[in-house]
């Protein structure tokens, strides 16, 4: 990871509530210490992709690990 980024992770039985609830997102966000739009979410769900999206995340429907290179190396995940 590059100097000043920050990943944030916490399991929805801490939290009490999992994805695509809005208050997971949310938690995230606020676990990393950034706004939601400043957030990257990567998942293999469309429906968790989109939700997050919804709330002003970038969002990546990941399907395969060369397109989530490509998409990291390219810089349109946005300003996170």
């Amino acid at each position: 990871m590059r100097p000043g980024r920050r990943a944030a992770a916490r399991g929805h039985a801490r939290v009490g509530f999992a994805k695509p609830d809005p208050r997971i997102y949310r938690a995230a966000a606020e676990l990393a210490g950034v706004a939601v739009e400043r957030c990257l979410f990567v998942d293999d769900s469309a429906e968790n992709v989109a939700a997050a999206g919804a709330l002003g995340m970038t969002g990546h429907h990941h399907v395969d690990p060369a397109d989530l290179r490509a998409l990291l190396r390219s810089g349109r995940a946005g300003s996170w």
